[in-house]
Order: C-alpha cells, then structure tokens, then sequence
C-alpha cells in the first residue's frame, strides 16, 4: 500500500508540474499578444506623429508656424521612435521565452492574433474546485502517503512469529554389521533428518521507538491535510477575487470604446484646426498624447480581463471557456 501510495504522489507531482508548465506558457503567450498589440498602437503612433511632423515643417518653411513648433514634433517624433523600440524589445524577449518553452526557433515564432475582444469581459460559470485539481490531487496523495507510513510503522514494531524448518543427510559405507563396504557406497545420501518449528520474536524496545515515530508521523499527516484545506481555500478564493475583478473589468471595457471614440475625434480635430492656423502645437500634442494613452488602455485592460480569466480556469481546473476566446 505504501508503494501504490507513493507511485500516486510521483504521478500526481508530475500532473503538478505540466500544470504549471501550462500555467507558464499560456501566461507568456498572453504576453506576446498584448506587445503585439501594442507594437501596433507604437506603430500607429509614429505615422500620426510623421504626419504632424511633415504638416508643422511645411508650416514653417512657408512662415505660417515659428521655428519652435518644428523642433517640438521632432523631439515628439523622437520619443516615438523610442516607445516603439522599448516595446520591440519586450516583445523580442517574450518570444525567445515562448519559443524556448514550445521548443521551436525563436525565427520561426509566429503567433495566432485571433482573439474575440468583446468576449474578455465575459463571465462565464465555473464549478467550484475539486479533489481533481492538480493541486489538490497532489496534496491529497501526499496525504494518504503519510498515512500508509503509519501502518508500516505501527506493523513493523509488532512481534514475528516465524516458521523454522531445517533438514540434512548423510551418507555412509558402514553397514548394519558394522563392516565398510565401498568407498563409493559413503558419497551417496543414505540417511536424511527434518526438524520443524516455530518462533515467535519480539524487540521491546521498539515499542517506545515506534510511539515516538507514529506521534511524528500523525504531525505529518496533520501538516498535509491542513496544506490541502490551505490549497482548497487559495483556489476558492482566487475564483471569487476573479469574479469580483472581472465585474469592475466589465465597466471599464464598456466604457474604453466611449472614451477611444472621443480621443479619435479630438486629436482630428485639433489637427484640422492646427493645419488651418487656428491651433498650436502643444494643444495639438496634447491630444495625441492622450488618444495614444486611451489605446493602450484598451489593450492593457483586455490584458487583465484574459488574466482574470486565466486565473478563473486556472482555479477550476476548466479551460474550455478560456480556450474559446481564442477560437476562430
């Protein structure tokens, strides 16, 4: 029992450890999706900024806009340039660690963009954690484990009856007249004897060996269950912070859109109203300046609501509905 038992705690243990193999693959993959979002907005953001930069230089060149308003879109320019090339570098970095973990060169790492961005906030049903869990099954096997050592201890400090049997033969060339006959005769078995018996032995100082190691034992036993109640606990109550995240995370992915729109319109006006003379620069960054922030907003709160996600299915042991998300 003892050996079933611990041949249960390796293959709960190696479940374990492809879970969290899984946990950490699922996680960087979530991370290249949301750099490669973002390399797009970076991306976007250059070509708005190029295209201020050309207006305000032809402005200047006719004597419409001062010197100034050149030098700052450059230096706009600049710092474009540069959050583009941060995020590069971020998002070269999360595919090494994805393509070292899926076994693939990193110059063949392609990604699946697909993703249904309206279901993020989506909060489907979830049962409640079970015995299944790869966590749980670990520390429940662990526990049983502890358990089985109990009764090896506790049986092998009892006394042993033992089962002796013994037997030999002989041979001789002396007959019953008491005359030797061939040498030959005295090689060959001629005469066999058996004793049987039985034994029974006990060490009494084992018994007091074997109370102290029991004793130690239920401890252990007790430290298992109570790191298995722990585990249930941590799991129940990461799939209600999830689900009280997800609710706040529902509001802020409706109200993203709203606050995007007004961005847009902003930036496009403000840039009407500089190409006509009717607005400056620092007005007009401005409002670039905040359209690109409201962008990476959206993506970076889609980012935690697929996290939250992530943590539900995670709790449960469920996928399937995570999985969906990113089903064309």
């Amino acid at each position: 029992q003892l050996a079933r038992t611990d041949i249960a705690v390796g293959e709960s243990a190696l479940e374990r450890e492809k879970f969290g193999l899984r946990q950490l693959v699922i996680t960087t993959y979530l991370d290249l999706l949301r750099l490669h979002q973002l390399l797009k907005i970076e991306q976007g953001n250059m070509a708005r900024v190029d295209t201020v930069r050309r207006i305000t230089v032809n402005l200047v060149r006719n004597g419409i806009k001062p010197g100034l308003d050149s030098s700052l879109v450059s230096v706009q320019f600049s710092k474009a340039k540069l959050g583009y090339w941060q995020v590069l570098e971020d998002y070269r970095q999360a595919a090494n660690q994805l393509a070292t973990l899926t076994g693939r060169p990193v110059e063949q790492m392609q990604i699946d963009t697909t993703f249904h961005s309206a279901s993020a906030g989506l909060s489907p049903l979830y049962s409640e954690p079970t015995n299944d869990h790869p966590l749980l099954k670990y520390r429940d096997y662990l526990a049983k484990y502890r358990s089985a050592e109990i009764d090896v201890i506790r049986k092998a400090a009892l006394p042993r009856v033992s089962l002796l049997t013994a037997t030999w033969a002989r041979g001789s060339s002396i007959n019953v007249e008491n005359n030797y006959g061939p040498l030959g005769n005295g090689l060959l078995y001629s005469r066999t004897n058996v004793l049987i018996g039985a034994a029974m032995t006990v060490n009494l100082t084992d018994f007091r060996r074997s109370s102290h190691r029991i004793q130690l034992q239920q401890f252990r036993v007790k430290e298992a269950t109570n790191q298995l109640a722990a585990e249930q606990l941590q799991l129940k109550n990461a799939l209600n912070a999830s689900e009280a995240m997800l609710a706040v995370l529902q509001l802020e992915l409706k109200e993203l859109p709203l606050s995007l729109q007004s961005a847009t319109a902003a930036y496009n006006q403000r840039l009407s109203r500089y190409h006509n003379g009717l607005e400056n620069i620092l007005g007009l960054t401005d409002a670039l300046q905040l359209l690109t922030s409201v962008e990476k907003d959206v993506v970076t709160t889609q980012s935690r609501a697929l996290k939250v996600q992530l943590q539900k299915a995670s709790a449960t042991n469920n996928f399937e509905a995570f999985f969906a998300l990113f089903r064309r």
